[in-house]
């Protein structure tokens, strides 16, 4: 009989606690999967090609920004200015990378030599020299002209290699210039010759000074074509992981950071307006307010059970840790609290799907 009122008081106790005007506070708890906000990355093909994509995680969209071509047969020079492996902190505009072409940096080359000929040779052409100064004038004639046949016998040699494929196109082309520069040399040393002996005329001195501005018009506009091959960061962030065949370097947006919650299809109903999320990264044990973007449509099934998608944002604060990507964000999602009687159903709802 005491047992019978006992048990009978238990029940209406439960029963009176079910109704009580309290509220039980509702959270739900995942792993998420936290990305960058953005990720550029610069990727290398079998030709040599360089292509830059970059991804918003926000989204999923993926857009190629821009790609750099060379002709065939140039070999360039790619030097990184930030280590792709260093993890380190850039900024919006900072150089990442610098490419420079051998044909360019080569006609480059060839125009300042020309250029310090000639302005040599204005020097000179004013008024006639003393015995000494010709004499050095005809030994580098003859120095020059000793050259010229040394080059010309390269010439012939390479031209035979070219033509049986042995050499590349880029060799023959170095040895051809050079050949060519020896040239002008001669015709160099042979108006020095001339001027030391007897003096130009103010015309010729004039049309020396012309070639000479001319020639460094060419240079100043070569090298200006030469520094366009610069690459810069588009926005601030941290150099990240290299991941794929082919990638040179991979930059990460840190300032936000996208973080993809799964959540049961059946939890998925109840996230209410008044939702509350917090992303705690184990690594720094530091804890960031997440800010709910989106539900994906999209359902995945992942251990025999169907789960959805919170799509959420994080903003970075100064001062504090970036969170540590990939898979590693321990997530609270706060819902709406409960009544008694709420959580009890939602409670069993959930025992008996999981049976």
């Amino acid at each position: 009989m005491n047992r019978a009122i006992a048990l009978l008081l238990i029940f209406c106790f439960l029963l009176a606690l079910l109704f009580l005007p309290v509220k039980i506070p509702y959270t739900l708890r995942s792993i998420g999967n936290v990305l960058p906000s953005q990720e550029w990355r610069l990727v290398q093909d079998g030709t040599g090609s360089l292509s830059a994509s970059l991804q918003d995680n926000q989204s999923g969209a993926i857009t190629r920004v821009s790609s750099w071509q060379f002709e065939r047969g140039d070999l360039f020079d790619l030097q990184m200015a930030i280590d792709p492996n260093s993890g380190k902190m850039f900024q919006k505009g900072d150089t990442i990378v610098r490419i420079y072409s051998s044909i360019s940096n080569q006609q480059i080359l060839d125009l300042e030599n020309l250029i310090h000929v000639k302005s040599a040779i204005g020097k000179e052409l004013s008024t006639g020299e003393k015995k000494t100064i010709v004499q050095e004038a005809e030994e580098r004639l003859a120095s020059a002209k000793e050259f010229y046949e040394l080059k010309s016998r390269e010439l012939a040699v390479a031209q035979k290699l070219i033509a049986d494929g042995v050499i590349a196109d880029i060799e023959y082309q170095r040895i051809k210039n050079e050949h060519d520069v020896a040239k002008i040399e001669i015709q160099v040393a042979e108006k020095t010759l001339q001027v030391a002996s007897t003096g130009a005329k103010s015309e010729t001195v004039e049309v020396n000074t012309t070639e000479v501005n001319t020639l460094k018009k060419q240079l100043a506009f070569l090298k200006g074509r030469n520094l366009k091959y610069v690459i810069t960061a588009p926005f601030d962030g941290v150099v990240g992981r290299l991941y794929e065949l082919g990638q040179l370097i991979v930059l990460h947006r840190m300032s936000e950071c996208v973080v993809q919650v799964p959540m049961k299809v059946e939890e998925m109903a109840y996230i209410g307006r008044n939702l509350r999320i917090l992303i705690t990264d184990p690594s720094s044990m530091e804890t960031y307010n997440a800010k709910l973007l989106s539900v994906a449509s999209q359902t995945q099934v992942v251990n025999m059970r169907s789960v959805g998608f919170l799509i959420c944002m994080i903003n970075t604060q100064p001062g504090k840790p970036f969170p540590t990507l990939g898979n590693v964000g321990n997530c609270e999602v706060h819902c709406d609290d409960l009544t008694p009687l709420q959580y009890i159903k939602r409670l069993m709802k959930f025992r008996i799907g999981a049976g």
